[in-house]
């Protein structure tokens, strides 16, 4: 039987441009990984060294001069900003996707996962028509740009947070020295 356009395998010039699309999007999504691990590289400098001068910054205050109080605060003022750092950058690589439709995707690995056994989603497959089928690239193309867009927004939080907490950092050793 020669397959025609309600059928898989018929080629066409939308479902070319889906799967690029799809493949782009998860290059994007891909990209954004190594960015939020250094943040976490950059995260880990700071906060070995604050752990280490801990007892100093907090009773720093203690000598009752400006510097002295600028090392406490900068303190637990970096100290919050490595937490939520570390949540910013935590959900930047596990971004939690809500789809948009109820029945499972017949392209995503998580909707095709649902499927009973490998033979129900065979036959869920070749229900579709083409048009469908390219639907499903379409509409997983859509998810993974949005996951991609989520992950890059997050990553660039991240990495603020992660720069507001190395300024801190600086702030309350530099004024730790002059204490």
């Amino acid at each position: 039987m020669e397959p025609d356009d309600t059928q898989l395998g018929a080629a066409s010039p939308h479902a070319d441009f889906l799967e690029r699309a799809l493949v782009a999007a998860g290059e994007w999504t891909r990209f954004t990984d190594p960015k939020v691990i250094a943040v976490f590289v950059f995260l880990g400098l700071g906060v070995t060294d604050l752990i280490d001068h801990a007892t100093a910054l907090v009773d720093a205050h203690d000598r009752g001069n400006f510097g002295g109080w600028l090392a406490t605060v900068a303190f637990y003022v970096g100290c919050a900003l490595a937490v939520l750092t570390v949540a910013l950058a935590s959900l930047a690589l596990f971004p939690r996707p809500k789809p948009e439709e109820s029945a499972p995707s017949l392209y995503y690995f998580g909707g095709i996962a649902t499927f009973a056994t490998a033979r129900v989603y065979e036959r869920a497959v070749r229900a579709k028509t083409a048009r469908e089928l390219e639907g499903e690239i379409a509409r997983q193309a859509w998810e993974v740009s949005r996951i991609a867009r989520r992950k890059v927004q997050l990553a660039r939080c991240a990495y603020v947070a992660v720069i507001a907490f190395l300024t801190m950092w600086a702030g309350g050793r530099i004024a730790l020295a002059f204490v």
